[in-house]
């Protein structure tokens, strides 16, 4: 199913919805252009979502939704959490790459 398929389904296409939070593991860049362009937010006033950055590309892609996400659905960043950034600087001998590879944003 589809964000719009399940907003449908449930009875809320045209509820407002305070705040959406979504985790879809990995996905969330190929989802949300795709939600913006299908009118899936319009009654959405914030949103959040966690990604998965693996490589450069995938940090260009979100970038890039980032700007469409300001530019094309007028919501702006609220808040970012970088989980595991402050665990690998405070304590190196676990190995774990100062670039994190998952984080938190939110968006309104």
């Amino acid at each position: 199913y589809t964000l719009q398929d399940l907003l449908n389904r449930n009875g809320h296409r045209w509820n407002k919805i305070s705040y959406l939070k979504f985790d879809i593991e990995g996905h969330e860049l190929a989802g949300l252009p795709v939600w913006f362009r299908s009118g899936a937010l319009d009654n959405v006033q914030q949103f959040g979502f966690e990604y998965h950055l693996e490589s450069s590309r995938d940090t260009a892609g979100l970038l890039r939704t980032i700007r469409d996400i300001v530019v094309e659905g007028d919501f702006r960043p609220n808040m970012h959490d970088l989980n595991g950034y402050n665990v690998a600087c405070t304590r190196p001998k676990l190995k774990i790459s100062p670039f994190f590879n998952y984080a938190e944003a939110v968006f309104k």
